[in-house]
């Protein structure tokens, strides 16, 4: 019977033969280097997952991670997919497109009906169970993610190279960022991995005997996410490669049946990441070149872009790996060997395969092949420090003084080389994961409340639809009850076509969706909505790279002061208000705030300009309310628990003043805007009066910005023609109704 991978010996024998005892202890810092090692690991990818997480009220990667959470809710709310939402939306696109940028907004709203992650969504639904909503239950699972793929890299690169060759190779894995998708932030396409590092230990461990692991964890990875049936076939065939023909039959014909299953399958299944249908249309050598050149060069400027904190020195990570794999044992270099021999061959197949964007399989599945080839190098590095120990003790009386033989010194120096490089390393990368992590902090910084949907089911009769013009508002609406509504999907993008003039002049669109007027920034002219804010951090300068530096005037739902050297605010409809409101949030330090009325002929009214600086009363929001007056202006201060509201009394300005100019002076740089109305209007922006609110940007190239917050402006022809009401507009969003 063959001896399973995992009891191959580590490192060549003590040459003294070692006491119980010292293998006692040998065995505790065996492990203590792979607890080091994972503990590295979770808190450097800890810290890259979970800031972006826990310091937003939406999920990371917006556009990305909320169509998993609608399936979950279509899966509880809608299991037949018969809601009124979705088959109005299934009329509306499944039509064929014209051009490439309508086909993309059609292709992204279908989003909604994808099915390929059953267990995902019933694992969100089980920690939905315990008291809480999706939104959160995501957040739950991404928490646990981290210690989940901690646990699979580890097992994997035990099984491989030893208890502390994995421990070492885990910090040099957990002090990265891996592009593209990478483990930035969690999917189920990265779920699906976790629980593929499982089975390749187990299939490895086993020498490729592990047929009812191939089974359930075929299962397992193919309910989570598509890319799982991949994940199955590289473990049958790396167990095959494994195991050869000298198996049992039974086990083979498991392994063959799990291959072929997986293709059958994947012919059937309609999915981005795994579509052999469309992978065989690509026939030809010139088409497959084609495809395989651009994934190569889109691999090589990411691969370029994360280089330092990646793989470091290409020559010292080359050296690295061929020092540790030529020290492992025969047993164990041939399970490398073979393990990266098939892993290699999937990775320059699916170069050749047409994904919607090149290269994007190959970085869904490439990160446990890294991970192998770290662990060879981990394995190395720990080879030589073991050396160092076991040399120094040996024929030293035959060593002349002042003198070391070339074999007790060589340790030395490889320990000092490759610690070098790795050191350089890991220090790069954790510099690229704290700004990654701010960057997924940052961008889109959407916050939509859950009073919205919850209004509109409140409000909407069963045969009332509602006009959607944002894809990241009309998700969240979904998971939170509205899929029971109609729907209707507009964006300017295929506002021309037959289908979208037909329902857009439907009677019964009663409710409309939209984005707060300032979570557009100039600066997203004709970007798609998913490229809306900044861009990803650039960790290698070209003069090619044009970085996108603006995001959404609105950050989550309020303006940072900081940004603007003044506010101005111009009703447009209706008599001159009486009072003005303002609503600040983190307001807790001395500051100045100037009112300037500017008349018909721009001039600034310099008889009735207000200052007052605010030097105390900042508000203590653990009490519920107060209020202070200030001075002839009639300012009152009032502070609910979010924040500080201002009332500023306009009466003195009516019939002489146009418009109003706020400065904000001395403010602490946290310190934001979250509303500006007028008289006793419940909202948090001029609705009413369907003012243009202008700010004038600290930065010179932005200069000022104006948005209009009259809905007509708003939404399209011919809903725009009808009565409309802001019913709600906390955050980013806006709910309307539309009357007849």
């Amino acid at each position: 019977m063959q001896t399973p991978l995992k009891d191959f010996p580590d490192l060549p024998a003590d040459p003294n033969g070692g006491h119980p005892g010292e293998r006692e202890r040998e065995g505790r810092l065996s492990w203590a280097v792979l607890i080091v090692g994972v503990l590295v690991w979770c808190c450097a990818q800890g810290y890259l997952i979970l800031t972006p997480v826990c310091t937003r009220t939406m999920l990371p990667e917006t556009d990305d991670t909320l169509p998993y959470v609608v399936r979950a809710a279509r899966m509880e709310q809608c299991f037949s997919a018969d809601c009124l939402a979705l088959t109005d939306l299934r009329e509306q696109l499944h039509t064929p497109s014209a051009r490439q940028e309508e086909a993309a907004y059609r292709s992204w709203a279908g989003s909604v009906f994808g099915s390929q992650n059953p267990l995902f969504s019933l694992l969100l639904l089980g920690i939905k169970q315990f008291g809480t909503d999706l939104i959160t239950a995501y957040k739950v699972v991404c928490a646990a993610a981290v210690l989940v793929f901690a646990l699979g890299f580890a097992y994997l690169l035990a099984v491989l190279y030893g208890l502390p060759g994995a421990g070492i190779a885990m910090v040099f894995l957990g002090l990265k960022v891996f592009p593209d998708t990478g483990l930035n932030f969690v999917v189920p396409s990265n779920l699906a991995m976790a629980v593929a590092l499982f089975v390749f230990g187990r299939v490895i461990s086993c020498r490729g005997r592990a047929p009812w692991s191939l089974v359930l964890g075929t299962l397992v990875m193919a309910g989570i996410h598509p890319i799982g049936l991949l994940y199955s076939i590289i473990a049958a065939t790396i167990a095959l490669s494994l195991a050869g023909f000298s198996m049992q039959q039974k086990s083979l014909l498991i392994a063959l049946a799990v291959v072929l299953a997986m293709l059958v399958i994947g012919m059937f299944l309609p999915s981005r990441v795994y579509e052999l249908p469309r992978y065989l249309e690509l026939v030809s050598p010139g088409a497959l070149l084609s495809q395989a050149s651009a994934s190569f060069s889109v691999i090589t400027a990411e691969v370029n872009n994360l280089k330092d904190g990646l793989c470091g020195s290409i020559p010292f990570l080359c050296a690295g790996a061929a020092w540790g794999f030529m020290t492992l044992s025969s047993e164990r270099r041939s399970a490398v060997k073979k393990t990266l021999g098939v892993y290699s061959v999937f990775l320059v197949l699916v170069l050749c395969y047409p994904p919607r964007e090149p290269g994007d399989t190959f970085f869904r599945i490439w990160i446990p092949h890294v991970a192998i080839f770290f662990g060879a190098i981990g394995y190395g590095l720990w080879y030589a420090i073991k050396s160092i120990g076991s040399s120094d003790g040996r024929d030293r009386a035959q060593v002349q003084p002042g003198q070391r033989r070339l074999e007790e010194c060589w340790p030395v120096l490889l320990v000092a080389l490759l610690g070098g490089w790795g050191l350089q390393m890991v220090l790069a990368g954790g510099e690229q994961i704290v700004m990654t992590a701010d960057y997924f902090r940052k961008r889109q910084p959407l916050h939509i409340c859950d009073s919205q949907p919850q209004l509109l089911m409140s409000s909407a009769k069963p045969d009332d639809r509602v006009l959607y013009l944002s894809m990241l508002v009309m998700p969240y609406y979904f998971v939170n009850g509205a899929m029971k509504a109609g729907a209707v999907y507009y964006h300017e993008a295929i506002k021309e076509t037959d289908v979208v003039k037909t329902w857009l002049s439907r009677p019964d669109i009663r409710f409309a969706v939209a984005y707060n007027p300032l979570v557009y920034h100039p600066s997203f002219e004709k970007l798609h909505e998913r490229r809306w804010g900044i861009s990803a951090p650039n960790f290698r300068f070209s003069e090619w790279n044009q970085p996108r530096t603006f995001g959404p005037v609105l950050q989550e739902d309020s303006i940072p002061l900081e940004d603007f050297k003044w506010i101005e605010v111009e009703p447009t409809a209706g008599p001159f208000p009486r009072r003005l409101k303002l609503t600040l949030n983190r307001v807790d330090t001395p500051c100045s705030l100037q009112l300037i009325p500017i008349n018909e002929l721009d001039h600034p009214i310099t008889d009735l300009e207000v200052t007052r600086t605010i030097t105390r009363g900042v508000p203590d929001r653990t009490t519920d309310e107060y209020e202070r007056t200030l001075g002839r202006s009639g300012m009152k201060f009032g502070a609910p628990h979010d924040g500080v509201t201002i009332e500023l009394d306009l009466q003195p300005f009516a019939g002489r003043a146009r418009r109003l100019r706020l400065v904000f002076s001395g403010w602490k740089p946290t310190a934001q805007l979250a509303g500006l109305s007028f008289d006793d209007s419940p909202l948090h922006w001029p609705w009413d009066q369907k003012a243009r609110l202008t700010l004038m940007s600290r930065k010179s190239e932005v200069g000022e910005l104006t948005f209009s917050f009259d809905p007509a402006r708003i939404l399209p022809d011919p809903v725009n023609r009808r009565e409309i009401t802001v019913l709600d507009d906390c955050g980013g969003s806006v709910l309307f109704r539309i009357g007849r």
